[in-house]
């Protein structure tokens, strides 16, 4: 994608690529100090129940070890722009997790708008990540 370019366009596709991966990498960190501040908010907000240890064992370890540790990746990834090893692995995930909530639309039923513009998030910034992979 980015043979032929000059260094001007190529400056700008990893700076709009360290954007979006710095921004979801922030956006993963808040989701998990929500989960640790206050789990049933962040559970309610997202129409989960925690009815006992053993929800809550499971949201923690998906809201907070595992949005936490995509966070860091995110912002790993962002720092070392040129590493494309893990951007690259970054963006297919996120594709994948949009591709599943629209999976989920088509077989269950049209969710929240919020849920769906989590998916248009996650399938753009992936495609962005992606596509913007620098050469």
């Amino acid at each position: 994608m980015n043979e032929g370019k000059s260094w001007d366009e190529r400056h700008l596709q990893r700076n709009v690529r360290r954007f979006v991966l710095a921004l979801n990498g922030l956006i993963f960190l808040l989701f998990a100090l929500y989960a640790v501040v206050s789990p049933h908010g962040l559970a309610k907000s997202l129409d989960y129940q925690l009815p006992s240890a053993n929800a809550l064992s499971e949201f923690r370890a998906i809201y907070v070890g595992l949005c936490g540790a995509m966070g860091l990746l995110f912002l790993q990834a962002a720092r070392r722009i040129e590493e494309t090893g893990i951007a690259d692995a970054l963006g297919v995930i996120y594709v994948g997790l949009g591709c599943g909530r629209f999976f989920a639309l088509a077989v269950d039923g049209v969710p929240g708008s919020l849920f769906i513009a989590a998916g248009v998030f996650e399938l753009v910034s992936g495609f962005l990540i992606l596509a913007l992979r620098p050469r």
